[in-house]
């Protein structure tokens, strides 16, 4: 099958279980900001309303359907959104948020594939393209591997309360 006609890897229902528990549980919001970004997902929409759902957060502010609906309007972000018609959806898709964990692995492994597939024909090009430099192509190699294996380690989003928390201990630390 051609490279052009292939699906990247993805799992559309993974995603809106993410974001639909996110809608309806607080805790949710935390738990899968600790793990993904919104590059980790596949759909366009999702990755507004992660970044919707996260900036409300962040921002202290409840999220709830009206709160994020008002939000994508306000900040003219509903279309990309998917609509209300979709965000209504994706929150009553998610009966509870027992099994969330098992959805941001899935979303996590996805994207993970993702960056490796993009990476892989990052490599192949130069390969092709930069034969009499192959120690170029070969550090290239592996600073791709590298990123990407870091990016399955870490997190560009610490909770408001653990920033918070270290803040105040070094406060404490200095008074």
């Amino acid at each position: 099958m051609s490279d052009s006609l292939r699906t990247m890897p993805q799992n559309i229902e993974a995603e809106q279980s993410v974001v639909g528990s996110m809608l309806i549980d607080k805790n949710a919001i935390a738990q899968a900001a600790e793990v993904l970004s919104a590059e980790d997902f596949y759909k366009d929409a999702h990755k507004t309303i992660f970044k919707a759902i996260r900036d409300l957060y962040n921002k202290d502010i409840p999220v709830d359907m009206i709160t994020l609906v008002d939000y994508l309007k306000s900040n003219d972000m509903l279309e990309q959104a998917g609509g209300v018609t979709y965000i209504m959806e994706i929150s009553t898709s998610v009966p509870s948020t027992a099994n969330l964990s098992s959805y941001i692995k899935i979303v996590e492994d996805k994207s993970t594939l993702r960056r490796l597939i993009r990476s892989s024909t990052e490599i192949i090009e130069n390969s092709y393209n930069k034969q009499d430099d192959v120690e170029s192509v070969i550090d290239l190699a592996e600073k791709n591997i590298f990123n990407i294996s870091e990016k399955r380690s870490t997190s560009d989003f610490e909770p408001m309360s653990t920033v918070l928390e270290r803040g105040f201990l070094e406060i404490e630390k200095i008074f």
